[in-house]
């Protein structure tokens, strides 16, 4: 089966639970709310963004492309759940009307994996558990931030996950088009995603996050190696955000494999242990005024 209709959608919010900044639903966008329909295709058509990459494999392939609605916003306290259930309310009817109109053989997401609301510590994970449960046979691309604090509620639902490796963030559109890459193999049965997923009590300094820096650096060559590896096809890393003050933040890695489970949680235990066995590295003492 070839993609003819592919649905683009984004939900992003950093969650700094600290802030004192509110985040009602006018907040996600220009001051105006979220993007919608044509104002959301052409705001992030050709950006360096993940929904930027998902667009741009989707008009790759020749399909029909759809953005029913793009809802960012910059790094906030708590979303107000109003706006949540308005956002997820509408991005699910959107979905549900496409299916039924037969112009969506497969969603593209992005997500950023930190989003807190006022009722619920992980907004991202219950979005998908939600699409899922009302779509079972539907193929899902996710894209998560690099400072995304998973779960396992984010990992279960999607056909593919893939996270950013860079931070500052230079490879948004390389992720949305490598998990989109994933799901259209899968769409043809060349290959079969099976995710593995795990963390640890570990919450590394904002400070520490360079990826071109230690001790990040070697940690983040550890994904790239797997990745060379045959089965293998994606390796995400995920440092987390320390400001979502959750039960589930900090560092964590998926492994996306063809159907080999044992082999993904082989990777994720040896990148999770070395990244426990650094831990004192990812601290930060500042120097004193004086």
């Amino acid at each position: 089966m070839v993609a003819k209709n592919i649905v683009v959608v984004c939900v992003s919010h950093e969650t700094n639970t600290f802030s004192p900044v509110p985040t009602p639903l006018h907040s996600f966008g220009v001051g105006k709310g979220p993007l919608r329909g044509a104002e959301a295709y052409k705001a992030f058509r050709g950006t360096g963004t993940a929904t930027g990459g998902l667009i741009e494999l989707a008009e790759q392939i020749g399909a029909r492309v759809e953005v029913p609605i793009v809802a960012r916003c910059l790094p906030s306290s708590a979303v107000e759940d109003a706006a949540y259930e308005a956002i997820t309310d509408e991005l699910c009817a959107a979905v549900e009307k496409a299916r039924r109109e037969g112009k969506c053989d497969a969603l593209f997401m992005e997500l950023h994996g930190a989003m807190v609301t006022q009722s619920l510590e992980d907004g991202d994970g219950p979005l998908l558990q939600r699409l899922r449960k009302s779509n079972p046979d539907l193929l899902i691309a996710l894209s998560l931030d690099f400072h995304g604090n998973v779960t396992a509620e984010m990992v279960s639902a999607p056909t593919s996950v893939v996270g950013y490796k860079t931070f500052p963030h230079l490879d948004m559109k390389e992720t949305g088009i490598r998990t989109g890459q994933i799901t259209l193999a899968a769409m043809e049965g060349k290959v079969h995603p099976v995710r593995v997923w795990g963390n640890i009590p570990l919450l590394v300094h904002m400070q520490r996050m360079n990826t071109s820096d230690q001790p990040l650096k070697d940690l983040m060559q550890m994904a790239v190696d797997a990745e060379r590896l045959p089965g293998v096809l994606s390796v995400s890393i995920f440092p987390g955000c320390p400001l979502a003050d959750t039960r589930e933040a900090g560092l964590s890695c998926i492994v996306v494999t063809d159907g080999d489970e044992a082999l993904g949680i082989e990777i994720r235990d040896r990148i999770l242990s070395h990244a426990w066995a650094m831990r004192a590295g990812y601290t930060v003492d500042p120097e004193p005024l004086e």
